[in-house]
């Protein structure tokens, strides 16, 4: 598999203060998140909601879930993907990828070169929309890196819709940047 779902509670953690950050830019982009964080306090806390969350969310559930379900479609996410870079030559496709699965956060989020992250929030089918969107994400990384946050957005919606990918993931939606 080129990309390996995990979840870990340690890389959970670590990525709290990111989101905190980034709190701003979602409520300004009206984009859905989530943090029951007033602020990021010491572990106890964090463990304590890290616990309840599993619990929530149903974790080893959807972790299963989606291994399944991914496992079922990579190899023609990919293949769909590569069939599209050779006629267009500007993806960057490495040969694996992490995915860790968390309750926090928008959607998804990547981290170049190879780290994207997944909020689990959501039913199985948008959470694989959301895995490949953030691979595109990763894909087009250099190409984008000097464009405005609704060019870069604009263009991984292109990507998804001609490389065939919304003709499988049929309820694939634009992003709506405010």
């Amino acid at each position: 598999m080129k990309v390996q779902i995990i979840y870990d509670k340690n890389q959970i953690k670590k990525e709290l203060n990111f989101i905190k950050e980034n709190v701003p830019h979602f409520k300004k982009n009206k984009m859905f998140f989530y943090f029951p964080f007033e602020s990021i306090l010491d572990n106890s806390i964090i463990d304590e909601q890290i616990k309840n969350d599993e619990k929530k969310f149903k974790i080893r559930e959807i972790e299963k879930k989606l291994l399944d379900e991914w496992t079922k479609k990579e190899k023609t996410v990919f293949n769909l993907l590569e069939k599209y870079n050779k006629k267009n030559k500007c993806l960057d496709i490495k040969k694996r990828y992490h995915c860790f699965l968390t309750f926090y956060g928008c959607y998804g989020y990547y981290d170049y070169p190879d780290k994207i992250f997944i909020n689990v929030n959501v039913e199985i089918d948008f959470i694989l929309e959301t895995i490949i969107h953030e691979l595109i994400h990763l894909f087009v990384y250099k190409k984008a890196n000097s464009m405005e946050y609704s060019e870069i957005e604009n263009l991984v919606d292109s990507i998804f819709i001609k490389s065939g990918l919304k003709n499988i993931f049929t309820k694939y939606e634009n992003q709506i940047i405010n």
